[in-house]
């Protein structure tokens, strides 16, 4: 839990004996009364058996540490004496105790729909939002986002949003999204960030388009990023079955350490039955398989030439 700076709380109490009497200390409490509810709590507190005689005062001091977003209320300190009854700390010690959730790191596939989380606890907000680095203003729900309505909620005295990528894309940096929630009392904040790493695949034919002459040798060349992944491994597919080097085709892994995988037509293999959808399915160890598809056609040297528009597809 990440946490603003008042986590602990000193209550005071001084006690002043009437003349020509003599009191006993029977109790000492501290007594926290929820802000958002009815709810009261006693706790004990430790003292020591103590006379208090005339024309003597008496100071207890206690201080509250290591405290939990629970620990939100108003406080007091009593004290029972044998002699003259209670008496207590006026007015009360009001305590907020505010946390957002920690933030997460992620690593995920491109295209991937991913769930963020935040939770603030303690205090009442007035507003949330969703921003991402680099990005203009708060995150929107649209074609890209869903971050559905939340409301603070008096009995758990917390609030909690969440901020779904419907498809995450690739990038060559770190995505970090962060929530931020503004408190309603004193309009001070307290955010917290998720950072995800997307990886991915791309693939790229060295040919000026996509549709060349028989004859004519191709390289489809699909990079990807390990960005520390122990293992990957990459797949070709043509119009959906797997494609390995042989007489057809000859494909390249020797360049695994760039991260590279190259497909190649030599002018002996590119011959018009080469035509199709080649597919590169580059699967990582922790988060799974990314596909990325071109379409290469490969024309008779007779034919009447033909261009047709590279496209790349994530899948």
């Amino acid at each position: 839990m990440v946490r603003e700076e008042q986590t602990r709380l000193t209550l005071r109490l001084s006690l002043s004996c009437r003349p020509n009497l003599q009191h006993h200390l029977l109790s000492l409490r501290v007594i926290r009364k929820s802000l958002y509810s009815y709810s009261k709590r006693e706790l004990k507190l430790p003292y020591k058996k103590k006379k208090i005689t005339a024309a003597e005062t008496t100071k207890h001091v206690f201080t509250l540490t290591n405290l939990a977003t629970s620990a939100t209320g108003k406080y007091t300190i009593k004290a029972t004496y044998g002699s003259f009854g209670s008496k207590q700390s006026t007015p009360p010690y009001q305590l907020f105790v505010r946390a957002v959730s920690a933030g997460s790191v992620k690593t995920v596939a491109a295209g991937t729909k991913v769930s963020l989380t935040c939770k603030f606890d303690g205090d009442e907000l007035s507003k949330y939002a969703w921003t991402l680095d680099g990005g203009e203003g708060d995150l929107k729900a649209g074609d890209k986002y869903e971050i559905p309505s939340a409301t603070w909620s008096a009995t758990t005295n917390s609030l909690t949003t969440t901020l779904v990528v419907k498809s995450i894309s690739n990038s060559d940096k770190p995505q970090v999204y962060k929530c931020k929630g503004t408190y309603k009392k004193d309009s001070k904040f307290l955010e917290a960030s998720h950072t995800i790493t997307v990886l991915g695949a791309k693939v790229e034919s060295n040919a000026k388009s996509n549709t060349v002459n028989a004859g004519s040798p191709v390289e489809i060349t699909c990079s990807y990023d390990k960005n520390g992944e122990k293992t990957s491994t990459v797949e070709w597919l043509k119009d959906g079955k797997a494609v390995t080097s042989g007489a057809d085709y000859t494909i390249d892994n020797t360049k695994a350490s760039s991260q590279k995988s190259i497909l190649k037509l030599t002018k002996e293999q590119s011959k018009v039955e080469r035509n199709g959808v080649y597919k590169c399915k580059v699967t990582f160890k922790d988060i799974g398989a990314h596909e990325v598809e071109l379409t290469q056609y490969v024309q008779s040297a007779a034919a009447p030439s033909s261009r047709v528009t590279q496209h790349l597809k994530p899948r």
